[in-house]
C-alpha cells in the first residue's frame, strides 16, 4: 500500500511539473502578450504584465486560456484589481 501511494504521488508530481513548465516562461508569455490589442510592447498594460508575470501561477493561468480575448480580459481585470487596491485608503 505504501509503495502504491509513493508511485501515485510521484506520478502526480511529475505530471504537474511537466504541465506547469511547458510554455509558461516569462519570455514565452510576454511574446503572446505583445500580440494582444492594447498590450503592445511599451504600453501601460504591457508594463503592468511584466510585473504580474513574476508569478508562476498567473503565467500558468494565462497560458491555459486559448481565446485571445479572454487572455486580454484576464490581464485587464488583474490590472484593475491592483488599481482598486492601491486606491483603497484602508
Amino acid at each position: 500500500m505504501r509503495r502504491l501511494h509513493k508511485v501515485v504521488k510521484s506520478r502526480s508530481t511529475t505530471s504537474s511539473v511537466h504541465i506547469s513548465s511547458q510554455g509558461t516562461s516569462i519570455a514565452e508569455v510576454m511574446e503572446v502578450v505583445a500580440t494582444l490589442p492594447g498590450a503592445e510592447k511599451g504600453s501601460q498594460l504591457w508594463w503592468f504584465v511584466t510585473e504580474m508575470f513574476c508569478s508562476q501561477d498567473k503565467r500558468e493561468m494565462f497560458f491555459i486560456m486559448t481565446d485571445p480575448d479572454l487572455k486580454l480580459q484576464f490581464l485587464i481585470l488583474n490590472q484593475k484589481r491592483l488599481e482598486i487596491r492601491c486606491d483603497d485608503p484602508t
